[in-house]
């Protein structure tokens, strides 16, 4: 087992590319905005609260006309639609993606990280955002490591040469929020009620309804699953979910050996790895970190 941990660590270590994480957390919060519909009446009735802090987003917020509000300092895409990357887009898809370019370079008057994947290094989102200089690109290795060294592992994460596995974009932001450095991180948006939504139909074809924030209607999604793994099983679709789960406690556990807290401050997540605010989420709003 020693000797195939080490195998993996030489594999990463020659698989990697130079990806160095700007440290700009130091002595500051982290406030990390998911794609979770709670955030809506967040947004809706306490932006201000977070007008004089460090925010990340995610994904396709530059769509909406909450980016400009938030002014994220850390952009974190891994999504291949939001990314232009995917091959299988519909022309719906394309045109989202060529939005969310349009948006970054046009509005982004402030000073911003987008983060993206190294393999994203060529892609059209690359090549219009670099005319903004307001935006700073930072790419990070995706590869992950196949051991059960957690020393060996937690040394190339803080290295940033390899990552844990992405199964949603929460997972690299909070990644990323803990390799730049930041002492504390709330998670807001972080439902992650999709389990409640499974369906399964006579032709044994598997839906959720999986709501983002930026969506007001979401029959789109009900059937992602089936459209995006038409021949994925119920039991592989929840051994991926399972595997994210598991993911967050080693986050927490890489967190704790930093220093560095990881508080969910959304309602009603289904997600247990990280402690929870004490407080409703309206008082932390009104009156900032409580907990």
């Amino acid at each position: 087992m020693k000797n195939l941990g080490l195998l993996c660590a030489i594999k990463i270590f020659f698989k990697k590319h130079n990806c160095p994480i700007p440290k700009i957390g130091t002595q500051n919060n982290l406030y990390i905005c998911g794609n979770g519909p709670s955030l809506k009446s967040v947004y809706d009735n306490n932006i201000r609260f977070f007008h004089d802090k460090k925010v990340l987003c995610v994904n396709r917020i530059a769509e909406t006309s909450y980016y400009e509000k938030l002014k994220p300092l850390v952009y974190v895409m891994i999504d291949g639609i939001a990314l232009g990357t995917d091959h299988n887009m519909s022309e719906q898809q394309k045109k989202i993606a060529e939005g969310i370019r349009k948006n970054i370079v046009k509005k982004t008057m402030w000073e911003m990280y987008l983060v993206l994947p190294y393999a994203a290094k060529k892609s059209e989102l690359v090549k219009a955002v670099s005319r903004n200089k307001n935006v700073h690109l930072v790419f990070m290795n995706t590869n992950v490591y196949g051991g059960c060294n957690k020393k060996i592992k937690y040394f190339m994460w803080k290295k940033a040469w390899c990552a844990p596995r992405m199964e949603n974009v929460l997972v690299a932001s909070i990644f990323i929020g803990l390799l730049m450095n930041f002492k504390k991180i709330y998670l807001y948006g972080a439902d992650h009620d999709w389990i409640k939504t499974i369906s399964v139909n006579e032709e044994n074809q598997i839906a959720t309804d999986e709501k983002h924030v930026y969506e007001e209607k979401c029959t789109e999604n009900k059937h992602r699953i089936n459209n995006e793994n038409r021949y994925m099983r119920l039991g592989d679709l929840l051994s991926e979910w399972a595997c994210m789960w598991n993911t967050y406690y080693e986050l927490n556990n890489f967190a704790k050996e930093n220093n560095i807290d990881i508080i969910n401050a959304t309602p009603n997540s289904y997600i247990d790895a990280f402690p929870r605010c004490k407080d409703p989420v309206e008082k932390i709003l009104c009156f900032g970190e409580s907990c």
